[in-house]
């Protein structure tokens, strides 16, 4: 998911787990399995973006400036998000 071919890629939960819940354990795993990683949530979206940081946003398509924020973050960086799916299942995914 965070190699150059990641994107598109996702992560199922499992079932009633709601897409933000999904999202904040995939968040959790990462910090704790990768501490030098530099990991950004995003309840809101930052002004500012930095090079190398996988952003974390929950309820992205709630956001109105989520595709023009996007536009602005660096290729070396990653977005991840995510969504519900049928059958009560969430994915996490690479957005960018």
């Amino acid at each position: 998911m965070l190699s150059e071919e990641g994107v598109g890629k996702m992560l199922l939960s499992e079932r009633r787990v709601g897409p933000v819940k999904a999202l904040q354990k995939v968040f959790d795993q990462m910090a704790e399995d990768c501490p030098e990683l530099k990991l950004e949530w995003c309840e809101e979206l930052p002004e500012s973006v930095e090079d190398g940081v996988i952003y974390y946003v929950p309820e992205h398509r709630e956001k109105d400036d989520f595709p023009e924020w996007v536009k602005i973050v660096a290729a070396s960086s990653v977005v991840i998000c995510s969504q519900e799916l049928c059958h009560q299942v969430s994915a996490v995914y690479r957005y960018q």
